[in-house]
């Protein structure tokens, strides 16, 4: 009779008081995938509470506490990409300068290997697609920002090999785990745009080395007839282009990680240039323009030097 009086309201201050002390145990934790672990550990035994006692002040406390350690683990987790994409003797975010390979810098594995090591847990879990997405958007957001502010100061071409570099080992990482879909997609239509670049800047290149400017513009206007000397120049440049097509093209494009991004520039600016071959070779042949000889001034067809390009 004179034992503790056990009514609801002091079981919900009892609780309270726990959830509070719980509260400042998670805080008190510094390693994200404990905290994550802590985080789904207190959302199976709320999904076990609920089929035994549905509602009341327990599981209301253990989706309070699964919440609060959800942000935890989150905030623990921005902490850490900050961190690491914090400059040395810098208070500015933001990764160490694109170095002279244009390859990605060191903090750039880092975040992708610590995300690597949270997603190896994630996937493992109940409720997985909103933790795996909430973890990658924390992680991969910010890096995004910081690589594109990085290259922001980078010559045009060495920013598109940069940013495809980054994109490229970013998307590597992410394409192993599932519901990673869209953040893929996304990556790779940054990608595109960079390869449309590159594809532009090396098809203006080679315009330039065949000293077709001059030649694509009588093109260009329609005119009819092209100086003999012009196609004597592009010819002698345009045989020796073929014998060794390599030599023309830009030097940092073989910076490009990914063989795939290579070829793809390759290719398409090779393209361009095909494709201009065929107009000067069809204005030439055609009688209507009143061309001598013109089977002397082309030692190929459109299609052999295509077949030559491999394009």
């Amino acid at each position: 009779m004179f034992g503790k009086d056990i009514t609801p309201s002091n079981n919900a201050l009892s609780l309270d008081i726990k959830e509070n002390k719980s509260r400042t145990i998670l805080t008190s934790e510094k390693d994200t995938i404990v905290l994550f672990a802590i985080s789904n550990l207190l959302r199976f035994y709320q999904q076990i509470i609920k089929q035994v006692v549905k509602g009341g002040a327990l599981e209301q406390t253990l989706i309070d506490l699964q919440k609060s350690s959800e942000e935890i683990y989150l905030n623990s987790l921005s902490k850490q990409v900050r961190s690491i994409l914090q400059r040395p003797a810098s208070a500015n975010l933001g990764l160490e300068p694109p170095q002279r390979d244009l390859v990605p810098p060191a903090s750039v594995g880092r975040l992708l290997n610590m995300l690597k090591e949270i997603l190896s847990v994630a996937t493992m879990v109940d409720g997985r697609q909103t933790d795996i997405t909430k973890i990658v958007s924390c992680v991969i957001d910010p890096l995004l920002q910081s690589v594109q502010e990085s290259a922001s100061h980078l010559p045009t071409i060495d920013m598109a090999i940069y940013l495809l570099n980054c994109l490229y080992h970013m998307q590597s990482s992410l394409a192993v785990y599932e519901y990673m879909d869209e953040r893929v997609e996304r990556l790779q239509a940054q990608s595109d745009a960079q390869i449309d670049t590159l594809i532009s800047e090396q098809a203006s290149s080679l315009v330039a080395n065949l000293n077709l400017g001059p030649i694509y513009t009588i093109l260009q206007n329609n005119q009819t007839k092209i100086e003999a000397n012009l196609l004597k120049i592009f010819m002698n440049k345009m045989e020796a282009f073929l014998e060794m097509p390599e030599m023309l093209l830009l030097p940092q494009v073989q910076l490009l990680m990914s063989s795939g991004h290579r070829n793809s520039v390759q290719k398409r600016a090779f393209n361009v240039i095909v494709a201009i071959y065929k107009q000067i070779y069809e204005r030439v042949h055609d009688p209507a323009n009143d061309f001598d000889n013109p089977e002397s001034i082309f030692s190929k067809t459109p299609e052999q030097v295509s077949k030559i390009l491999a394009v």
